[in-house]
């Protein structure tokens, strides 16, 4: 239980910290990804310019504010959120959208 309540804070803390980079990032929209050759997986540089085999997600991608808000998306952005906090924050987008070029 003690382990939870820590990786919650830290979880918690990583968002806060995210949320004040000066990073000017709106609504990220990548149109319709079911639409590409693999899907939502991303499949090599050409899909994840920059963020290609890169573990930390949430370091760019700000999951509380722009992911999953398109008119594209088809889940619920604030169940993200959510999700994404209780389930190992990246590992979690991993689940979905493939390992990202990182190796085990």
């Amino acid at each position: 239980m003690i382990c939870k309540i820590v990786y919650f804070f830290i979880s918690m803390c990583f968002l806060l910290f995210s949320l004040g980079c000066d990073k000017d990032r709106d609504l990220e929209d990548y149109g319709d990804l079911s639409s590409s050759p693999e899907g939502i997986i991303i499949s090599g540089a050409s899909e994840h310019k920059g963020g290609y085999k890169r573990r930390d997600c949430l370091v760019c991608h700000n999951v509380a504010n722009n992911v999953h808000r398109s008119e594209s998306s088809v889940v619920d952005a604030d169940e993200i959120v959510r999700l994404t906090l209780l389930n190992g924050g990246s590992a979690y987008c991993m689940s979905c959208h493939g390992d990202n070029g990182v190796e085990p």
